[in-house]
């Protein structure tokens, strides 16, 4: 078992060798691709999608180096755990460096700083338009093993929960009860109050679907692209059908881990989502009293 996280802390933290390539194939069934088809994959994934760091899930803010990042490295300090790519990542909450700790030290105390979002993470991972077979894979690998670990009663001898943010919708809304169209945007970016995690790629694939041009620049950028052309050429509710099947998909993921799995983190989960199709709910009925209305009247 810490072999399969050593592996797997590897593959999260590193474009992979031949060598590590075969480990991964013979230990955990992951396919086998060549190394160097590998490399364009992770840098997609990874660099430009879905980003791999506890906070970006966990923060109301949606940014990195957040309390979990600082709850992390203080138990890295308490085990004196100090692997070589700790200097090497964005943050000490990068899921390659929490599942290296399990590998080497064992998981009684990384996991239940792991159980709270590296789920969300996995499945961002899965549902990310753009992401090789290889790390569909491979996420999926990484959160079996994680629910199949935490099912042990070992495992809950440490709290590490942090506050859930609020996130209902009505935060959106400004004095005269409208909705702003960039404050929606970082609030359907944010998974710590959207309930779920929408990759670049993703967005850029319906702002195509719409005929508008493609956005640069980070996720915000393209959302608010997205946004702004829906609004511009009459085809909001259209973007609002795809967010709303998009949350919906998250929502029934979650209600099948807590069945399966009995997640105890999925109400939590769950409760964003569904405050999420309440957002979508309230623009539609925007748009249906409002026929005109485009991007400068939600703003």
């Amino acid at each position: 078992m810490k072999d399969d996280f050593l592996v797997l802390a590897r593959l999260w933290l590193h474009e992979p060798n031949a060598d590590l390539i075969e480990q991964a194939q013979a230990g955990l069934g992951l396919p086998f691709v060549e190394p160097q088809e590998l490399a364009v994959a992770y840098t997609d994934l990874f660099l430009l999608n879905v980003y791999p760091y506890a906070s970006l899930f966990l923060e109301p803010t949606g940014e990195m180096n957040g309390t979990r990042a600082q709850q992390v490295a203080a138990l890295y300090q308490e085990y004196a755990y100090a692997p070589s790519e700790l200097n090497a990542v964005g943050a000490a909450d990068h899921i390659g460096l929490m599942l290296g700790m399990a590998g080497e030290i064992g998981q009684d105390g990384i996991l239940p700083f792991l159980m709270d979002w590296a789920p969300v993470l996995c499945l961002a991972v899965e549902r990310a338009p753009t992401t090789h077979p290889f790390y569909q894979t491979l996420a999926a690998r990484t959160r079996e093993l994680l629910f199949s670990e935490n099912r042990k009663p070992k495992t809950e001898n440490r709290k590490s929960d942090i506050e859930s943010p609020i996130s209902n919708f009505q935060i959106l809304l400004d004095e005269d009860q409208e909705l702003s169209t960039r404050a929606v945007v970082h609030y359907l970016l944010t998974p710590a109050r959207s309930g779920m995690f929408l990759t670049r790629a993703r967005l850029g694939l319906w702002g195509r679907a719409l005929g508008a041009p493609l956005a640069f620049g980070e996720r915000f950028q393209v959302g608010l692209a997205l946004l702004e052309s829906a609004g511009a050429t009459g085809q909001v509710a259209q973007a609002l059908n795809w967010l709303r099947a998009e949350v919906e998909m998250w929502d029934a993921a979650y209600a099948q881990w807590a069945s399966k799995y009995e997640w105890r983190y999925a109400a939590m989960w769950s409760e964003r989502t569904t405050n999420t199709l309440r957002l979508l709910e309230e623009m539609n009925r925007l748009l249906e009293t409002s026929p005109l209305l485009n991007a400068d009247e939600i703003q």
